[in-house]
């Protein structure tokens, strides 16, 4: 039986980021690292902002909310289901 452990090797968090622009950044003074970090939040605001205003996206959210609703509500009844048959199995010492 191994018991060496494996040892995963850490992903890098910033792999899909352009090269060209990590190589801009590191190259940045201070000041432009502010500046940049300015524009990036303004260009994810806007981000969010045309995403709550994209009507065919909102119709969309609706259409795959409509057409889960029988997953989402037999999901539900049967985690009501489980909680009720653990409650009686506890009940009745079996837990």
């Amino acid at each position: 039986m191994n018991t060496s452990t494996k040892i995963k090797a850490k992903k890098d968090p910033f792999a899909e980021l352009p090269p060209e622009w990590k190589d801009a950044v590191e190259a940045m003074s201070v000041d432009n690292l502010k500046n940049e970090m300015v524009s990036v939040s303004s260009n994810e605001h806007e981000n969010q902002k045309n995403k709550e205003e994209d009507q065919d996206l909102a119709s969309k959210k609706e259409l795959y909310k409509e057409a889960g609703a029988g997953y989402k509500e037999a999901s539900k009844a049967n985690k009501l289901k489980i909680k009720y048959v653990l409650r009686h199995l506890s009940d009745k010492g079996a837990l």
